[in-house]
């Protein structure tokens, strides 16, 4: 009875330690292309050892002679750690799609290596402007089911594709790719590619500049384009900047780059020292108002890329007019720009009462019309903006020019008077003496004439501050000189 209940309990044990003794182990390697792997191999036998794939023999160990099978490159294979570890684990270097298979080195494991290829067109290393085509693919039968994510560093994620294209690429879209590949939480790889984009960085379109003021073009690029040996191997074949005062018209060269030992401007060339090895900016001492087109070409490898262009407006900001105007006179306020763009905005803004009034967006010229008064008298900004930001901005001055009735003039200094007697003008200058009491200085000369008047003011003459509020004096500090028509002097 012990003996069968030895037995029973004995075979139970086998039951529960039969699958892993009979089964081997189940290892999934992920790999690409020119990669490296090791596969595992715990045992040592003194050496004799055997490796399979697909279950025909791959590197078989006897006496520490290695014979080869058809499958295997020895070129390629080698055991680095049979004497520092006294293990049998196999690394495979260059790998191809052909080592795809199921290896072992004994019972206890089978290593299902699994290798996709990653394909790139033109090349990982772009020029602007260029279309880059990537591809995923794999010959393994096991990769039933399989799903793909590419992660994009300019383009966000694109699943379910084993190709993507992505047009047109610029700067942005350079970085690393990653190809995420599985079949459930537990089969996965990502596979890391490096793309380059070589060009220029995009700058804003409008360059606001202040009147009579020199301006820089930005030029920038990512990469040493006035070098002639590059990292990556992109270099100028060509290029030249144009002007034109209107965007429908074909523009005119106005320099054109050296490109013999690196790109550079004819004018700049003896700079290269000073200048960043990336930038190409034009500069512009006396600029005009108008579109600049700048363009290269550019050669990496093989190929050419031409037409990487790029436009630019310099914004100048005029307003008119800026005058004296009588009274009640009606004047049109206009703000104009060279060129603008779609989300610039011209404004008037008057300083002294803190109002302003804007046009739509994207128009170059904005006018406000309004009469003379004296609450519309002052400074008056004209200015573009762009998301309420003022971009640049221009002032005028509107003063009143008051009218001349026959008896009363205005005057802008007060110690400078021009005095009337019928048809006769002249300017005295004015000191206060005694209780009130004016006199013309001695110097005083009349007006149009060299002749002195000397003396003091005659009895007859007066000059003073007009503060009887005669209706044809507007204003308490306007000055003005009377006298009997026996005491002027002709002209």
């Amino acid at each position: 009875m012990e003996i069968k209940v030895i037995t029973f309990t004995f075979y139970l044990l086998f039951l529960q330690m039969g699958p892993s003794l009979t089964s081997p182990q189940i290892l999934q390697m992920w790999k690409t292309v020119g990669e490296s792997v090791v596969m595992p191999c715990d045992t040592y036998n003194n050496g004799d050892y055997t490796w399979k794939i697909d279950g025909g023999t791959y590197v078989r160990s006897l006496l520490t002679q290695k014979t080869y099978g058809s499958r295997a490159d020895a070129s390629r294979i080698s055991f680095p750690y049979e004497t520092t570890k006294q293990n049998n684990s196999m690394k495979l270097t260059g790998i191809r799609l052909g080592d795809s298979g199921n290896y072992s080195c004994d019972q206890k494991m089978i290593i299902i290596l699994v290798i996709f290829e990653i394909s790139v067109s033109p090349s990982t290393n772009l020029i602007v402007s260029e279309d880059l085509d990537l591809s995923i693919k794999t010959y393994s039968k096991t990769m039933t089911g399989l799903r793909t994510l590419w992660e994009t560093p300019g383009r966000g994620n694109i699943e379910g594709k084993g190709e993507i294209k992505v047009p047109n690429v610029q700067i942005t879209d350079g970085g690393t790719y990653n190809c995420r590949v599985w079949i459930d939480r537990e089969n996965e790889a990502t596979f890391p590619l490096l793309i380059s984009v070589s060009g220029f960085f995009q700058t804003s379109k409008m360059i606001y500049i202040p009147k009579d003021s020199p301006a820089w073009i930005p030029w920038d690029f990512n990469f040493n384009v006035r070098e002639t040996a590059v990292a990556n191997g992109v270099t100028a074949v060509d290029g030249s900047i144009s002007y034109s005062n209107d965007k429908t018209k074909i523009p005119s060269v106005i320099s054109s780059l050296t490109v013999n030992s690196g790109a550079c401007w004819p004018d700049r060339c003896r700079e290269g020292k000073k200048e960043h090895p990336r930038n190409l900016s034009f500069f512009l001492r006396k600029p005009k108002t108008g579109w600049y087109h700048l363009e290269i070409q550019l050669k990496q490898g093989n190929r050419q890329k031409k037409n990487l262009s790029m436009d630019v407006c310099l914004v100048m900001l005029t307003a008119f007019p800026s005058q004296q105007l009588p009274l009640e006179a009606k004047v049109s306020l206009t703000c104009q720009t060279s060129c603008i763009d779609a989300n610039s905005t011209l404004y008037w803004h008057h300083v002294k009462s803190n109002t302003e009034k804007h046009d739509q967006r994207g128009k170059s010229s904005f006018s406000w019309d309004l009469t003379a008064v004296p609450e519309s008298m002052g400074v008056w900004i004209c200015s573009v903006r762009v998301g309420g930001k003022i971009m640049l901005s221009n002032n005028i001055t509107l003063a009143a020019k008051q009218k001349n009735n026959g008896k009363f003039i205005h005057f802008h200094n007060p110690l400078f008077p021009l005095c009337r007697v019928g048809d006769h003008v002249h300017k005295k200058p004015l000191i206060r003496v005694g209780g009130g009491r004016r006199r013309s200085h001695p110097d005083t000369r009349r007006h149009g004439d060299n002749r002195s008047f000397g003396g003091s003011v005659p009895q007859k003459e007066h000059c003073g501050t007009s503060l009887s509020g005669a209706a044809s004096v507007p204003r308490a500090d306007t000055f003005s000189c009377q006298r009997n028509e026996e005491d002027s002097i002709p002209a």
